[in-house]
């Protein structure tokens, strides 16, 4: 049996929110996760899928996600 770091319904979050985010949170979708995506852009593709969305035109967001993830 393989054994997941994430369990089953877990978020993950991913940066940017062109193509490449659209295609990543429809992905992991399949798999069994949500996206929550932080991107600049108001109407971005990956806004159009994913389960949550942090819209900042500030760098200062950019650069917290860049931190290590906190487990709560």
């Amino acid at each position: 049996m393989t054994s997941f770091p994430l369990p089953p319904n877990a978020t993950i979050g991913l940066v940017g929110g062109g193509q490449l985010g659209r295609m990543s949170a429809l992905a992991a979708a399949r798999l069994g996760y949500r996206c929550h995506i932080l991107t600049r852009e108001t109407d971005s593709p990956a806004a159009q899928v994913a389960h949550a969305v942090t819209i900042s035109d500030s760098a200062i967001p950019y650069r917290c996600a860049r931190s290590p993830a906190r487990s709560t």
